[in-house]
């Protein structure tokens, strides 16, 4: 009834629901944005994982630096502890040696 009195008046009769135009271009919008937003979310998680990349290389780096650096200050205060050890023993035996003369 409503649609005869639209179109005495000059309108259109509205398409039943579901099966209009309108209904197909909000579905087909819906898609594109949710693809697009899973391609940004993509494009988000891609950064954070790359950061976490590039900080895990760069705290490896860090880390092989202070290794290397330590070795080499072990390494010198060894030496330095061998030195120390051979001089004293050294005195040591000259005192013997004095001793038993």
């Amino acid at each position: 009834m409503l649609g005869r009195f639209r179109k005495q008046l000059g309108g259109s009769t509205p398409n039943p629901p579901g099966n209009s135009n309108t209904d197909l271009v909000i579905v087909i919008a819906v898609v594109i944005i949710l693809s697009y937003y899973r391609y940004l979310l993509w494009c988000v998680q891609a950064h954070v994982v790359y950061a976490f990349e590039q900080s895990l290389v760069n705290m490896t780096q860090r880390l092989q630096r202070l290794a290397a650096s330590t070795d080499e200050k072990v390494s010198k205060h060894i030496a330095a502890c061998i030195h120390l050890t051979l001089h004293t023993f050294c005195d040591v035996m000259l005192c013997f040696d004095s001793l038993i003369d």
